[in-house]
């Protein structure tokens, strides 16, 4: 079953958004969009007059959302300098990074304003310079001396889960996409995502409504503050929330728990989803090397195929949360846990999702991103494709994975 709603909401938007009292609206950047000119707020409270055009550039600060936000607005042949992760690190599971190729443009050092980057930045005097919130806290002096020389917007902090109790973008997540469409001349783009992305919650909600998940699943391997050994697990991982899928480890609500490999056989499970940008801490790692004997016990009294069923999930963390990997993971969840559609429509769901984010450069997301993490595991030891089944299997005196 291929959704539709929320795609169709994409191109159904043709209202364009207003702005506030006083602000004037004129022709200007892109031939379908009008440029807001006038103030607006940004995410650390700052009035921020918005730039008349983008034709000096953008250099962003910062590598959780500066690119990633900017990436949903397709202004990639407007961005001219980012942190350097973004350049020398750009696959994982940032999906921007597979739509757009940013490894090629000069870059400064991750998640820090140093007193050179003003100086050769202001000298740069690029249109708009678009910094993550937590820097503003760490370097505020050098954002306010950026700010003095260009028009430089602060990030709103974005909560998790992105949505709030009625599945609907929170108001950060909408405050963002507001901001930076008036910024960058782009109000009908954030339209089009806001409506897009509250389609998407929406079909995904109407998919599992009036059932019950019976599957306990174990989530491991996902990349927070690094990547993680199987005994970590994620007590309030998104992609099963949105889907009402049951966390096997019901014991906290903090983002990581590190486990004993006793605490993980105690821990009742039929299902365990495993992040692969998680794959260097495989094969040597005691934390995983436990919990794979443990389940591989589990699984080698069948004959019938795994009593706990593993499979590889798309990474939705690498430098902050990769919004639209937690979408294309709940996708991937409900056909599991609920046995809604087949791969083929999975697939085809999370391709149109990836379009919806970055238009015509969304298409081919999904089929990179599959190749980088077979070619990233496959590095490490280890076999994990994207969205797919594994079972484990005893090579010497380690455990690794196999595809099924």
């Amino acid at each position: 079953m291929q959704k539709t709603t929320a795609m169709l909401a994409v191109a159904a938007v043709v209202i364009l958004a207003i702005a506030g009292a006083g602000a004037i609206l004129l022709t200007g950047g892109d031939e379908s969009e009008k440029r807001y000119i006038g103030t607006i707020t940004d995410g650390a409270g700052r009035e921020v007059v918005v730039p008349d055009s983008l034709d000096r550039g953008i250099v962003t600060f910062g590598s959780n959302d500066p690119l990633r936000f900017l990436s949903y607005f397709n202004v990639d042949d407007k961005v001219i300098e980012v942190d350097k992760g973004d350049v020398t690190d750009p696959r994982n599971g940032r999906a921007y990074s597979y739509a757009y190729d940013y490894g090629s443009l000069p870059f400064h050092s991750d998640n820090t304003i140093a007193n050179e980057d003003v100086e050769r930045v202001g000298r740069l005097n690029p249109s708009l310079i678009v910094v993550q919130n937590g820097l503003y806290s760490s370097a505020k002096s050098n954002v306010d001396a950026l700010a003095a020389r260009t028009c430089v917007v602060v990030l709103h902090s974005i909560p998790t889960p992105i949505w709030n109790s009625d599945y609907v973008l929170g108001d950060e997540f909408a405050a963002q996409l507001d901001m930076l469409g008036k910024v960058l001349g782009k109000e009908k783009r954030a339209e089009d995502l806001l409506n897009g992305v509250n389609g998407v919650m929406k079909d995904i909600r109407n998919d599992i409504g009036g059932k019950t998940a019976s599957d306990k699943v174990y989530v491991a391997g996902v990349t927070w503050q690094g990547s993680n050994s199987l005994n970590a697990t994620f007590p309030t991982y998104a992609p099963l929330l949105l889907v009402d899928g049951v966390n096997a480890y019901a014991g906290s609500t903090t983002t990581r728990e590190i486990l004993t490999v006793e605490q993980v056989a105690q821990t009742e499970k039929t299902v365990v989803v495993i992040d692969p940008s998680s794959s260097d801490k495989i094969l040597g790692n005691t934390g995983s090397q436990g919990v794979m004997r443990h389940i591989f016990g589990l699984n080698s009294d069948s004959d019938a195929g795994n009593d706990v069923r593993i499979y590889t999930v798309p990474p939705i963390v690498w430098d902050s949360t990769n919004y639209d990997c937690v979408f294309a993971a709940a996708y991937y969840l409900e056909h599991l846990i609920y046995g809604i559609g087949d791969t083929n429509s999975v697939n085809a769901d999370i391709n149109n999702l990836f379009r919806l984010f970055y238009g015509d450069a969304g298409g081919s997301v999904l089929n990179d991103m599959s190749v980088f993490f077979e070619g990233k595991s496959g590095a490490n030891g280890v076999d994990l494709p994207l969205m797919h089944e594994v079972r484990i299997v005893q090579d010497g005196d380690e455990f690794t994975f196999v595809r099924v």
